[in-house]
């Protein structure tokens, strides 16, 4: 599951399920990330 969350109210605004098979780096690229967006990788 990769997941979005809008900083200022901590809620997602994206998200995206996969079947588990799919690489983490290669999901990350299909987040929707804007100018100036933070990221925090687990």
């Amino acid at each position: 599951m990769y997941t979005l969350l809008d900083f200022d109210g901590n809620l997602p605004v994206y998200i995206n399920f996969t079947n588990g098979k799919k690489a983490d780096n290669k999901g990350a690229y299909e987040l929707p990330l804007l100018k100036g967006s933070v990221i925090v990788a687990d």
